[in-house]
């Protein structure tokens, strides 16, 4: 058997594609009705990169969380990469890869970015999909290895031990499956360059600026608030779910650490808001897009909000200081905040 019959028939075995003969080829789909094009030249492009890399390659091989999770995850591994001289690819970025400047152009979601011809988001949703045969794909071929955290018991990965630098294989691409992979000085040495790679569209741009302006009129402090309920309502069991009384309480013990300043508020929410919630305040909605919303709590002056990776970015990115709100009867004092 060659060694593209090989790599079909691992395909088939995982249930990713089915042959179809037709009057002059066959025709490799998925359930999804993805055409052959892609399921069959994505996945030898994926492994032609990954073997004929210079440097140890690393893949990102499973999503976990939304948005914030995400980039966070993403940008502790780019550090880790820039350090070492590692190149990593993220196909499980994929429906995020669109709102920025570098991966909307790559299918590969690759760190240092590259360019794609080909970068749709039905091509993007093909190759995660397919990230498990890859995998095996690759293994057959002995050029892939696996580093596998147990989420469950939020086991971590610490990419700055020089001890764990011997799992990575600089013959071999290593598949990443686990969220807390983690390089916290990495990353604030390399901060610049891992915000160029998270830059967003500039047709984004614009919309945040002018929501940003609008909040900052006839004010001397401008503080973001995100409000995060919709999934907290049961994650945890609660613990971070709170009323939007609470965040009224939130808002006003916060502004009282700035006696004499006009304090406004730009509000982000996971769920539509009423204006009479907020009477008393000097105060302006977010747009509602999660990139916008995102990007302009990091043009604020200090950040409040329940635990999240969403709000710890816009810190991150904006050099921000922030709080997470641990519970009701949270005490707010300059010293607590921080980036």
């Amino acid at each position: 058997m060659s060694k593209i019959q090989t790599a079909i028939s691992i395909y088939e075995k995982d249930g990713l594609l089915s042959l179809v003969k037709t009057t002059s080829r066959y025709v490799i789909t998925t359930s999804r009705f993805i055409p052959t094009s892609i399921c069959v030249i994505i996945g030898p492009i994926f492994v032609i990169n990954l073997v004929a890399s210079r440097v140890s390659v690393l893949v990102i091989k499973e999503k976990y969380g939304r948005l914030g999770n995400r980039i966070w995850q993403f940008a502790h591994v780019i550090a880790f990469c820039i350090e070492n001289g590692f190149s990593v690819s993220n196909p499980s970025f994929a429906e995020y890869s669109k709102y920025f400047k570098l991966t909307s152009r790559d299918l590969l979601c690759r760190y240092p970015a590259r360019k794609t011809l080909l970068h749709s988001d039905l091509l993007r949703e093909a190759l995660y999909s397919g990230l498990p045969a890859l995998f095996r794909v690759c293994q057959k071929f002995k050029v892939a290895s696996e580093i596998a955290l147990k989420d469950e018991e939020e086991q971590r990965f610490d990419l700055e031990n020089p001890k764990n630098l011997v799992q990575f294989d600089r013959r071999k691409c290593v598949f990443l499956r686990g969220w807390l992979f983690e390089a916290p000085n990495l990353l604030r040495k390399h901060r610049s360059a891992i915000l160029r790679f998270f830059e967003p569209l500039d047709k984004y741009h614009d919309n945040i600026e002018k929501k940003v302006a609008e909040a900052r009129r006839n004010t001397d402090l401008l503080i973001g608030v995100h409000i995060r309920r919709g999934d907290y309502r049961t994650i945890f069991n609660g613990p971070f779910y709170y009323e939007i009384e609470d965040y009224r309480k939130f808002m006003k013990e916060t502004a009282q650490l700035f006696p004499g300043k006009r304090v406004g508020f730009l509000i982000v929410s996971d769920e539509r808001l009423q204006t009479d919630d907020w009477e008393g305040f000097s105060y302006v909605l977010a747009n509602g897009h999660m990139i916008e919303d995102l990007y302009s709590l990091a043009k604020c002056d200090l950040i409040i909000g329940p635990p999240s990776t969403f709000a710890n970015w816009a810190s991150f990115y904006g050099n921000v200081p922030s709080v997470s709100i641990r519970d009701k009867s949270y005490t707010f004092s300059l010293d607590k905040f921080g980036v």
